[in-house]
């Protein structure tokens, strides 16, 4: 990796500066949460300490906890009109029946309206509280029979029978439309008019929406279905006593509201979870509208806790929850949710009576916009400021270590070709430095070392010539003396020495004419030509030379796995020499009646070139350098004869030489099965 990138990555390290800032506002952010929750739990312990310290709202609480099998009538957001139809109503949620039949099925709703009256008392006028409660009924019935007025009795056919405290109403239609409620008194039957209804016929039965004075059932309510026949179709049998509906309270209503606050919802519940009284919701504030990027900032990086989704309790008119479960237990309780994108808080408080009874719960809701205008502002600061402060850094740390990384990119240039591919140095290629850092001392080590490296190069390139000047004059002398020697009588024991040192004259030539014959092969590689030849007719023929030249030490065997001929653009002469010193090192290291197979396949879209011989593992740790210069696997023989010849590790330093003029690749490793040792020469094909 280059040092620009390396610096690059190591630049990433300045993000620790926006990611403690936004660790610290997370953390600020818990804590915020944390205060607002004990805060709000706070205010429903003091709500409830106030309605606990008046007898009238602890009696409301005592009459709705002793209703508890009342039917529920929410309070209806907005006004309902009574006419069959119910669009109007905010929700159709409510109370079901069905019989064990099947055939008969009904649902139904209560609702209180709450509006204000004008009325006159003593010539003055008054604007009084009105509570009018409304009732949706749905029944899917087979068969409906109408009300006929022609027949006597209270009422006949299918119809509604209400139980309103001692008084009992029963409301039908001849036809669909107006409702009539009628009652059966001493003077006959009579019109209550104070109840108004709407029937609507429907394609599995009917539905109808009544209204009625909620001081009318006040004393006890009560609902049922009666068929044509006199029959009960369900829902509460006039038989069972009725009990007054449930409803949100005004005087617990008004407490409520006396401690309204911003930003801050507050409800009565009765011990069973119903709504009995709540202030007026107050509308949140709508932090996504203020600002968007904020708020979607303020979602992705703080607002990360998965957080339940909010019962919406004001419709229902029952909160089923766990702080209120908790509450009603006794003990206080404050619980995160999620509503409209936001978070809100809801805290519960246990509402008892003056002997200690617990009778209800105040709760207190409270969403946290409050803070988020807060994080919102600290967290569009840090991103802004830590997000500067890492970009300044990060350029400043790039720009640096572009300059850095110009600086050794030109020493490094500098380097190569301060050595041209003769292997000469340069030393005007690589002046030296005057910077004072590191790089600047590198270069001058470099420059150096060159000066080192010229010197000792050039006493190797003339190490050759002095070495042939030096050793041939010595050499010739030795020799001629020896050739004196043996042209007159020796005593036996000086015989012997002759002879040896006649054959350490011998070995001195031939390691004069190996190293001078490294040389000309160099010299050949450098004016050599290259040719299109057929690969497998060159094997073919050097096969037949080594069989005579090798028959009395090994047998070699020709094995062409390529059909036809196999053309390639090469140097004949060298590649030739090539494998001559290939198999002649194959048969250096055969044992007496072995085998080398000199074997021609294709592997990877290259003719490769396999001498496979028997003999002894090459070791692991000489597999690397075995084609270097001067270097040989052979051991010294115990007996040095005068037909030996001296091995100086220059054969597979020439096939080295020779491959790297074909562009080939040449290896070596043992076989599998550990027999001996094959080496590869991969060789490029000739284009068609």
């Amino acid at each position: 990796m280059k040092l620009s990138r390396q610096l690059l990555l190591l630049s990433l390290l300045t993000l620790l500066i926006p990611w403690a800032g936004y660790q610290h506002l997370i953390e600020v952010d818990s804590l915020l949460r944390q205060g607002q929750g004990q805060a709000l739990e706070a205010n429903a312990r003091a709500q409830a300490a106030r309605i606990e310290a008046q007898p009238a709202l602890l009696e409301q609480l005592a009459l709705a906890g002793a209703q508890a099998q009342g039917f529920y009538a929410p309070l209806s957001p907005g006004a309902i009109v009574v006419d069959g139809y119910g669009g109007d109503w905010p929700a159709k949620r409510g109370y079901y029946y069905k019989d064990q039949d099947g055939d008969f099925s009904a649902q139904w709703q209560l609702a209180l309206g709450r509006a204000e009256a004008e009325s006159f008392h003593n010539r003055q006028r008054q604007r009084l509280k009105r509570d009018t409660l409304y009732l949706w009924l749905e029944v899917s019935k087979a068969e409906l029979v109408y009300f006929h007025p022609g027949r006597p009795g209270l009422i006949n056919g299918d119809h509604i029978r209400l139980r309103l405290g001692q008084r009992l109403l029963a409301l039908g239609s001849s036809a669909p439309g107006l409702l009539q409620a009628r009652y059966q008194s001493a003077d006959g039957v009579k019109l209550e008019h104070r109840v108004n209804g709407h029937w609507r016929e429907r394609k599995d039965g009917f539905q109808l929406e009544l209204s009625l004075p909620l001081a009318m059932a006040k004393a006890g309510f009560n609902l049922n279905i009666v068929a044509a026949d006199g029959r009960w179709l369900g829902l509460q049998h006039w038989d069972l006593p009725a009990q007054p509906p449930i409803y949100q309270r005004a005087e617990l209503d008004q407490a409520l509201a006396q401690a309204q606050q911003a930003e801050l919802q507050l409800a009565v519940f009765s011990g069973d979870g119903q709504l009995l009284g709540a202030s007026e919701p107050t509308p949140a504030w709508d932090y996504i509208g203020l600002h968007p990027v904020k708020a979607w900032l303020y979602q992705r990086l703080l607002a990360r806790q998965q957080l339940p989704t909010a019962q919406p309790w004001r419709r229902q008119g029952k909160l089923d929850s766990i702080e209120l479960g908790s509450a009603l237990g006794g003990q206080s309780q404050s619980r995160w949710y999620r509503q409209g994108g936001q978070g809100l808080l809801r805290s519960a408080a246990p509402i008892r009576n003056g002997q200690g009874q617990l009778v209800g719960a105040v709760i207190a809701e409270q969403d946290n916009s409050i803070h988020i205008g807060l994080m919102n502002s600290a967290l569009v600061q840090l991103i802004l400021v830590s997000g500067l402060a890492s970009l300044l850094a990060g350029g400043g740390l790039l720009a640096y270590a572009s300059w850095l990384s110009w600086r050794v990119r030109r020493l490094s240039l500098a380097a190569d070709r301060a050595l041209d591919e003769q292997g000469r140095v340069e030393l005007s290629a690589l002046p030296a430095s005057r910077a004072g850092d590191e790089i600047g001392d590198l270069s001058r080590s470099f420059q150096q070392l060159l000066q080192r490296l010229h010197a000792y190069t050039e006493y190797l390139r003339s190490l050759s010539s002095k070495l042939s000047h030096e050793l041939r004059t010595p050499l010739a002398v030795v020799r001629t003396s020896l050739d004196n020697l043996s042209q007159g009588p020796l005593p036996e024991s000086a015989q012997v020495y002759a002879e040896r040192a006649a054959a350490g004259s011998e070995r001195l030539s031939a390691i004069l004419n190996a190293m001078g014959a490294a040389s000309q092969v160099e010299a050949a590689i450098a004016g050599a030509e290259l040719e299109r030849l057929d690969l497998a007719q060159l094997l073919s023929d050097l096969a037949g030379a080594y069989g005579d030249t090798f028959k009395d030490r090994c047998q070699v065997e020709l094995q062409l796995q390529i059909p036809g001929p196999c053309p390639i653009v090469a140097a004949g002469e060298l590649l030739a020499q090539a494998l001559d010193k290939l198999v002649e090192n194959a048969a250096d290291f055969c044992p007496p009646g072995g085998r080398i197979y000199l074997r021609l396949n294709e592997l990877q879209g290259h003719y490769c070139v396999e001498v496979d011989n028997d003999g002894p593992l090459l070791p692991a740790k000489m597999q690397a350098q075995l084609f270097d210069s001067l270097v040989s696997l052979r051991e010294p023989s115990a007996k040095q004869g005068a037909d030996e010849r001296p091995h100086l590790g220059l054969g597979l330093y020439i096939v080295q030489l020779i491959a790297e003029l074909h562009r080939a690749q040449i290896s070596a490793h043992n076989r599998a099965d550990g027999s001996g040792v094959i080496f590869r020469l991969m060789l490029h094909k000739a284009l068609t």
